[in-house]
C-alpha cells in the first residue's frame, strides 16, 4: 500500500469533514448535476468525490451512480488543475490513458470529456464536476463559465448539507437535555411541595416545621445549581468553548445527591 502524503492526508480530512455518505442521495446535488447537463448539452453528466483510493459518483445524470478506483478515472486528472481551470479530453479513445477503460470501450462508448475541480475554501480539490458525450464537443465559453459557476454551487450545497447535519444533531441533543432536565427536576421539586403541604397541615411541632424549612431551602438550593450548571455548560457550546469538567469526588457526588433528593425522599417516608 503507497504511502499517503500530508498534502493528500489534509485533502483526504478536508473532504471526511464534509461528513458525506457516499451510498446516500445528498439533498440539492441532483438538480445541480442536472442543470450541468442542459447547460453542456452533454449526454452524461457526474458529480465525483474521489478520496486516495476511489471515485464516488454522488449525482449523476445518463449515466449510473457508483464508484471505480481513482487510478482509473478521469477526473483524478481534472482535481489536479488551478481554480478556475478545467481538464479537457477531445477523444477519450487517443488517448492511452483511457482507451482501454470500460466506460469508453464498453457499451457506454464516452468520447468527450470536459471537467472541473471542486475546490473547498481552503483549496483543497475533493473530486470533481464533469460532462462527457458520445460525440466530440465544443463548449462555448459562456457555456464553460456557466458550469464553473455551478461546480462553485457544489462545493456550497456540500458545506450546507454538513452544517444542516450538525444541527439536526444538536437538536437530538438539546431535546434530550431537556427531557432529563425536566426528569431530573420533578422529582426535587414534588419533595419540596410536599414539604411545604406538610407545613400548611398544622400538625407538625414547631421544631418540626423548621426541619422541613430547612430541607426545603437545600433542596431549592440544589435545583438553582442544577439549573445554573446547565446554562453555563449552554453558553459554553454556544460560544464554541470546550470546558474540561471539574473532578468530583464520589463523596461530594453522594452528598449532593441526598441533599437534591432528600425532600422527596422525607415526604414519601423513604430513608437515603
Amino acid at each position: 500500500m503507497n504511502k499517503i502524503n500530508k498534502s493528500e492526508l489534509n485533502r483526504v480530512l478536508a473532504l471526511s469533514n464534509l461528513g458525506i455518505d457516499y451510498f446516500e442521495p445528498n439533498k440539492g446535488l441532483d438538480n445541480l448535476v442536472e442543470i450541468a447537463a442542459k447547460v453542456s448539452g452533454m449526454n452524461v453528466s457526474m458529480i465525483n468525490l474521489i478520496d486516495s483510493y476511489t471515485q464516488w459518483t454522488v449525482a449523476s445524470v445518463g449515466i449510473d451512480r457508483g464508484q471505480m478506483a481513482k487510478e482509473d478515472s478521469v477526473c483524478q486528472y481534472t482535481m489536479d488543475v488551478d481554480l478556475g481551470d478545467n481538464f479537457e479530453i477531445k477523444d477519450l479513445s487517443r488517448d492511452n490513458r483511457f482507451k482501454d477503460k470500460n466506460y469508453v470501450s464498453g457499451s457506454l462508448q464516452l468520447k468527450y470529456y470536459w471537467g472541473i475541480p471542486l475546490k473547498t475554501n481552503e483549496g483543497f480539490s475533493i473530486g470533481a464536476l464533469c460532462v462527457l458525450d458520445k460525440e466530440t464537443k465544443e463548449l462555448s465559453p459562456n457555456q464553460e463559465e456557466l458550469l464553473r459557476k455551478i461546480a462553485s454551487q457544489i462545493v456550497d450545497r456540500l458545506r450546507i448539507n454538513r452544517l444542516i447535519l450538525e444541527l439536526n444533531q444538536k437538536l437530538v441533543g438539546s431535546k434530550k437535555t431537556n427531557h432529563k432536565l425536566a426528569h431530573d427536576i420533578r422529582g426535587p421539586l414534588i419533595g419540596i411541595v410536599g414539604l411545604g403541604e406538610l407545613i400548611q397541615s398544622g400538625e407538625n411541632s414547631p421544631e418540626e416545621d423548621q426541619e422541613y424549612l430547612g430541607l426545603m431551602v437545600k433542596g431549592g438550593q440544589e435545583l438553582l445549581d442544577l439549573v445554573g450548571s446547565l446554562l453555563k455548560s449552554t453558553l459554553a457550546v454556544d460560544k464554541g468553548i470546550s470546558e474540561s469538567s471539574e473532578m468530583t469526588s464520589l463523596v461530594s457526588l453522594k452528598e449532593r445527591l441526598i441533599q437534591l433528593f432528600q425532600p422527596q425522599a422525607l415526604v414519601k417516608e423513604i430513608s437515603i
